[in-house]
This record gives C-alpha cells, structure tokens and sequence, in this order.
C-alpha cells in the first residue's frame, strides 16, 4: 500500500513554518536567488471518485490540479514545453524561475480531467505514458488490487480453488503489500485482458468489493490511441515511460527491450519520434543514463526531489512530486525554492519523501 505522510503534528508545525516564512519575504527571497533553476512539477492520476483518499500522490482532484494551475499563474512562473525548457536550462538560459508540467503513468483521467484544465490555462504537459495496459485496454492490475484491499470492510479473506499460488487464508491489515504482490504476479501471467479482468472480479467478490464501482469510468486504465488527439489538442505531448513499466538495472539488452517496445507502442498508437524518459517509480542505476544515451533517449525523469540547473544531468532532472494532500502554502514554497533551502539545511535535498507506483 502507499506510505502516508509524516506525524499530523509534525505536518502542522511544518505548514506554520513555511507562513511564516512567506509572511516574512523569505519566499520571494528564495525565488530571486533560485530564478536560474528550472521547476519541474510531477503529476500522475486524476481522481474520479475516492482515488484521492486511497493514495494522494498517485491520484490529485481536478479542482487541486486548478488551484495549482491557477497559482502558477497568479506567482508569474512561466510554463514551458519540455523541449524548450531543457534546451533554455542546457544553454543556461532559465532566469524567471520556469517550470514543466509532467505527468506519469498516463492514466485515463489525465485525458478526461487535466487536459482540459491545462487547455484552459494554455500550459504545455508532458506525459510519459507506459505502454502495455494502454494497448490492451485493460484495468491496470496493481493499482485496482491496492485499491480494492484499501477499500474492503473485511480484515481477512479466505481464498479457495482459485490458483495454487493465491489460494490460502489470509489477513489483510497489515499485509497489504504482500498481497498486491501475489494477485499482480500471478495477473501479469494472464493470457489477455478477459482473463484479467476475470481474475479482478474474483478478487472483489472474495473482498465483498463492488467491482463495477472499481472500474467505473475507466479510472484504473490508461489513455488509449483514441485519446491521442485529444491530448494533442490539449497541449500534452507524450514520451517513453517503457513498455510494461519496469527498467532492469543490470541488463541492457533487457532494458532496451522496454525501451523499443515503447517506443513501437507509441508509434502504433500515433505518437513518433519520442526521445524523452522517465524512470518508472523512479528507480535508476548509476549505468541508466549512460544506456539510455545509447538509445537515442534526450532526457529521463527521476522522482528525486528538488530544482536543475545549468550543467545538471538531463538523464537525472529531478522533480516536485505534488500531491492531493498538499496544501497551496507547500506547493508555493516549492516554486519559491524555498524547500530547497530547508532541504539541503537538513542534508536531505535530492531524496523522494516516498516512491510512487
């Protein structure tokens, strides 16, 4: 399951900080002083229903993403496409503190909710999108188990006759991990998407979970070639996120294979000529860059924490992972630069407060 925040008081003390902190100018302050860094905003799912309560980092409301949207443009950050900014940062021509939008994974609801935010504000976004589950059309197995545990009443559940490797009894609090690891296993060996969705709806009736509820507006898939256009039209472009989300870190012929596959399954669904990356989850080995260069990719999303500047690695950029729980005083304090100050005072700058799916 997906790590909660810190202590609730602890988070409290911190908010009080950072208004203290704006209240005094040290924002604006650490804004001018950070102006040549350029931001990159992180992003994931939409949430269509209670995707939000069942992990905020992976799922944010429309109605945050345009309260974001809507201080990006009253704090005076300009928004760039991803090309231009990386060229301006490599030239050392970022001065007014720009930001990038991405967003990954390439959920359904990025097409359905965000793009038409991002359309109406006039931003450009990046999505990396992983392409396996886009093309089979399927609900994504990993995220709906995690979310069917979180969202069952039962403490236990008993699984009979359904495979060797799931049957048993089991409980649930506390073991929650364990089990999306055994029911996406074993649902990666399905032979296609009836298979997995029937292995899904096994899994809801054993949980009592409603599983039309799960599936409901496809918010557990991803965009699909229909989506394309739209995407297009809303100013998103879209990049390699490899193909079944996952990068080996010791096997460069495995690795490339993701890569290729990816950048196949993008060219069927219409999208040619990607040559930006990020790493899934944000794991990569210190051979990753180097690999990807070799295979003609440009840049590579991390889900390390903070600001790049002029010189950085463009196969390391590091990232703000917003989330749905933030309030708009941590997001600002994060354009500001201000929380990278804090963070390299504690000795922590460059390391994800958690990782994501």
């Amino acid at each position: 399951m997906h790590k909660g925040r810190s202590h609730p008081l602890r988070i409290a003390g911190k908010r009080l900080m950072l208004y203290a902190l704006r209240a005094a100018g040290l924002f604006a302050v650490a804004r001018r002083l950070s102006r040549r860094r350029l931001r990159i905003l992180c992003y994931h799912g939409f949430s269509i229903g209670d995707q939000h309560e069942y992990a905020p980092i992976l799922f944010m409301r429309p109605e945050v993403f345009a309260r974001r949207l809507e201080l990006l443009e009253r704090l005076g950050h300009p928004v760039l496409p991803l090309a231009e900014a990386l060229d301006r940062m490599r030239h050392g021509k970022i001065g007014r503190a720009e930001v990038v939008i991405t967003i990954d994974d390439g959920w359904k609801s990025t097409a359905a909710l965000a793009a038409p935010l991002l359309k109406r504000h006039k931003m450009a976004a990046s999505l990396y999108l992983t392409t396996f589950h886009a093309e089979r059309g399927d609900v994504v197995p990993d995220a709906a188990i995690a979310y069917m545990l979180w969202r069952t009443a039962r403490s236990t559940m008993k699984v009979r006759g359904v495979a060797r490797e799931l049957d048993g009894d089991f409980d649930i609090r506390g073991n929650e991990a364990a089990l999306i690891v055994r029911w996406t296993d074993y649902a990666r060996g399905c032979a296609d998407a009836g298979a997995c969705e029937g292995l899904l709806k096994t899994l809801a009736a054993i949980l009592d979970v409603d599983f039309a509820a799960v599936a409901q507006r496809a918010r557990f898939a991803l965009v699909g070639p229909e989506d394309v256009a739209c995407l297009r039209d809303s100013g998103i472009d879209i990049q390699m996120h490899t193909h079944t989300h996952n990068l080996p870190p010791a096997d460069f012929e495995a690795a490339a294979t993701e890569i290729r596959e990816n950048r196949r399954a993008l060219e069927r669904m219409g999208v040619a000529g990607a040559v930006h990356f990020c790493y899934p989850s944000g794991r990569y080995s210190p051979q990753h860059p180097q690999w990807l260069a070799k295979l003609g990719v440009e840049s590579a999303m991390t889900c390390d924490v903070g600001s790049n500047a002029h010189g950085d690695s463009p196969y390391l950029l590091k990232r703000y992972l917003d989330r749905d729980d933030a309030w708009d005083v941590e997001f600002e304090a994060e354009l500001s630069g201000i929380s990278d100050l804090l963070r390299s005072l504690r000795g922590t700058i460059g390391r994800p407060p958690e990782t994501p799916t």
